[in-house]
């Protein structure tokens, strides 16, 4: 299989595109855990190849866990976002997807990341703005802070709520974005209003995206198995969170916990 290029990243520059923003999400099928979204703002007048990134599937653990310092120094920004088991049951699976990559966006905007455009693996744009979304509740954004109130309370899990979800990585002179007034977000920040190029298996193809699956399935399967500490008999630690058929023997024994997808299939 060949290996990821920057050939489509680099169709995108343009007198108005500098920074890109790569999409990738991880762990949208699983049955247990959060679905993670990564991201690598890239500086499209300074690309240098990276030819070690492979889709994070292609990949075994440890060669990712390798890549991904390497990884978060060769992007200009990075980050990765998450949303809840509990999240996906209230809000659906895409609007938790959007609620991820705008959590690992607000990362980007509070490191003084900016981003032209937006690369996104697959056919389905996952970002676009819904008519109406749980996001028209965000106050000011400028500063990266999430507004008080709109994620439940804290059950112990590092890593993986709000203020906490985004982590950024080898942050470099990229033009801050301007501040949005108070009690607005800016445009400039909010990522479902940078334009988006959609490509069926950019995972594969773009070395951005492949870069950005490589940081969500890492930071991912680490929350997996500190969640397998506390519910050891669903094997969280080797399935993460996906429904192998000792994954479903132990919901059958057990029934479902709280980090469960409840009201998706889970038998």
């Amino acid at each position: 299989m060949p290996a990821p290029t920057l050939e489509m990243e680099r169709s995108l520059a343009g007198p108005s595109v500098r920074y890109l923003a790569c999409l990738d999400e991880v762990g949208r099928g699983a049955l247990a855990g959060p679905v993670s979204v990564g991201l690598t703002v890239l500086d499209l007048q300074e690309l240098v190849e990276l030819p070690e990134v492979r889709d994070s599937k292609l990949l075994k653990a440890a060669r990712r866990e390798e890549l991904a310092p390497v990884v978060r120094e060769w992007a200009a920004f990075s980050a990765v976002g998450h949303a809840e088991a509990s999240e996906i049951d209230s809000l659906g699976i895409v609007e938790a997807l959007a609620l991820a990559a705008q959590r690992a966006w607000f990362g980007v905007v509070a490191a003084g990341g900016r981003a032209d455009a937006v690369l996104l693996d697959g056919k389905h744009n996952w970002l676009k703005r819904p008519e109406e979304s749980l996001f028209d509740l965000f106050g000011t954004a400028g500063d990266g802070a999430e507004p008080a109130g709109l994620f439940p309370a804290d059950d112990g899990v590092a890593g993986l709520r709000g203020g906490g979800t985004a982590v950024v990585a080898s942050v470099q002179s990229a033009p801050p974005v301007a501040a949005a007034a108070p009690g607005q977000v800016a445009t400039s920040v909010d990522i479902r209003d940078i334009p988006v190029t959609m490509r069926i298996k950019a995972d594969m193809d773009c070395q951005g995206v492949a870069a950005a699956s490589i940081l969500a399935k890492v930071e991912r399967d680490a929350i997996m198995a500190a969640l397998a500490e506390e519910h050891p008999a669903f094997g969280w630690n080797v399935n993460k969170g996906y429904g192998t058929a000792a994954h479903k023997d132990a919901i059958r024994q057990l029934g479902p916990c709280d980090h469960h997808r409840r009201s998706w299939k889970l038998l």
